[in-house]
């Protein structure tokens, strides 16, 4: 009966399905028509009783964070530190696809081997090793 796929009931569906159960309707006849657990119309119940309207989803605006008591130091303070996990989750997934070829190689039987270069020319030469397979 009810389907595997997340989806999401705007506040007005919401509404007019608690109003239909408010006036007789079972919730199981109701879940029934929308494709949804019963459990699910009662806990928009108990959210529209807690709260009084149903929470908005998505992306709140910057006047709706100001609006909210946010300051504009803690916006650019989570700004700086959503720029700063940005940059980790880059690096992750540079050093993910990095030992992914390197274990493939491995499970390959190639070898690697040490092999040491020389970076440069004149004074600003930096001797280095960097792994080659073969």
């Amino acid at each position: 009966m009810p389907k595997k796929t997340h989806r999401v009931f705007s506040p007005e569906l919401k509404l007019k399905t608690l109003e239909r159960m408010r006036q007789g309707e079972t919730a199981k006849a109701l879940a029934a028509e929308l494709e949804i657990f019963p459990g699910k119309i009662f806990e928009w119940r108990r959210v529209l009783r807690e709260r009084g309207e149903f929470p908005r989803r998505g992306r709140r605006s910057l006047a709706d964070a100001l609006d909210a008591g946010a300051s504009a130091d803690d916006l650019e303070t989570a700004r700086r530190r959503i720029a700063e996990l940005e940059r980790k989750v880059g690096q992750l997934a540079f050093d993910l696809d990095f030992f992914r070829g390197a274990f493939r190689c491995t499970r390959c039987g190639a070898r690697s081997v040490a092999m040491e270069v020389r970076y440069g020319e004149g004074k600003d030469e930096r001797p280095g090793v960097i792994w080659a397979w073969r």
